[in-house]
């Protein structure tokens, strides 16, 4: 995997396969590593669900985000035997669009671990912790309540949508909380991170593409309604549909979105 080097480690007396930036940051990781699991228990958590544990660590005077993935059993188990486990794909899609300099933040990842056998799974990624983030629900906050607001968000979310798939890369889940709001809640720069499931394709299909903005505009509406903020699924299509097609070249079919949106809505 291009700049990373492969090794293998040891946490808690079980070996694991180990992928590590070839970066002078890493120097000390596996150290870090080989106790992981006593980082992520004092960590601040972000996250803690069925299927992932995340949050804020430091080490030697730096923050890192690591997240777990957790073992879900042995069926879980078989599965990642025969397919690229999280952590990897991760790792692939990051290189991918680390080469492509696509113009939009993403994280640095530093490494990624995995090990998986009938007895049981290790599997985490580490990567910088991005400090001067804004929340989604904060920018969504300002941009509901400010003339122009929406439609510039909008565009912003579509430009990033635009250079991502420019690149290559379907994202799989691109709702708000998977994009990075960097800058003042009303003078933002967008970007993406939580590669888990995305794709590298030679070419983006456009139901691929009508999928992904439909993802994002239907969290656009979803966060509106949080929000107070009554906003209609017709009307965030026209701005979705509007933005990406000028930024992308790609038109999208506005009952192909409609039909996208209202599923995830439903099923959110």
């Amino acid at each position: 995997m291009r700049g990373f080097k492969y090794s293998k480690i040891s946490i808690d007396g079980r070996n694991a396969n180990c992928w590590l930036a070839e970066s002078d940051i890493c120097v000390d990781l596996p150290a870090f590593i080989a106790k992981i699991e006593d980082h992520l228990s004092s960590a601040k958590i972000l996250k803690d669900s069925r299927s992932v544990k995340a949050g804020i660590s430091s080490f030697k005077g730096r923050n890192l985000f690591v997240k777990r993935y957790n073992d879900r059993g042995l069926a879980y188990r078989i599965r990642y035997m025969f397919k690229a486990p999280r952590p990897v794909n991760v790792l692939r899609v990051f290189s991918h669009l680390k080469s492509k300099a696509v113009g939009f933040r993403i994280p640095e990842y530093f490494g990624a671990v995995y090990g998986a056998s009938i007895c049981g799974a290790q599997s985490y990624t580490i990567q910088e912790a991005i400090e001067d983030s804004v929340s989604a629900f904060d920018v969504c906050r300002l941009a509901f309540a400010s003339d122009g607001g929406k439609e510039n968000l909008a565009w912003r979310l579509c430009e990033t949508l635009s250079n991502m798939h420019r690149a290559g890369i379907a994202h799989m889940d691109p709702k708000l909380s998977n994009f990075i709001f960097t800058g003042a809640p009303d003078d933002f720069s967008c970007g993406m991170w939580d590669f888990d499931v995305s794709k590298i394709r030679n070419r983006i299909s456009l139901p691929e593409r009508e999928r992904e903005l439909a993802r994002t505009a239907s969290s656009f509406v979803d966060l509106g309604n949080r929000l107070g903020v009554l906003v209609l699924v017709d009307e965030a299509i026209s701005l979705f549909s509007s933005s990406y097609g000028k930024l992308s070249g790609f038109i999208p079919r506005r009952e192909k979105l409609i039909l996208f949106a209202k599923k995830f809505l439903k099923g959110k």
